[in-house]
């Protein structure tokens, strides 16, 4: 019996590996409770082959936690001080690989303030 799995517009045969090509989410993730008068864009790239867990950190107001796949992007709006927690899952378990301030993220391009 052959399964198949749809990864946006591939289909993937369960016998075959799997290479997806790099992938930039469409949607920018505002953590809920994001209340400034000023937002920066950033954007995170996964460039590792495991799944990585991203998370805004040691900011009162601001609280972000995504999972990330191999070769995708993230966009996300915070302040220029937040701190960007990297983990990496393998087996079961979720290492912090890195931290990241926000601030060598950023995109070109700031967020709207009215959005």
């Amino acid at each position: 019996m052959n399964a198949e799995v749809k990864h946006g517009n591939n289909v993937i045969d369960e016998t075959e590996q799997a290479v997806m090509p790099p992938q930039l989410s469409t949607e920018i993730e505002r953590p809920k409770t994001l209340t400034l008068n000023r937002r920066d864009l950033y954007c995170y790239t996964n460039d590792t082959k495991q799944i990585q867990i991203i998370r805004i950190a040691r900011v009162s107001d601001n609280f972000l936690e995504r999972t990330v796949l191999p070769n995708c992007q993230i966009l996300f709006a915070a302040t220029a001080d937040a701190e960007l927690e990297v983990y990496t899952y393998d087996v079961a378990t979720a290492i912090l690989t890195e931290r990241i301030t926000c601030d060598r993220l950023i995109t070109r391009q700031p967020l709207n303030a009215s959005r």
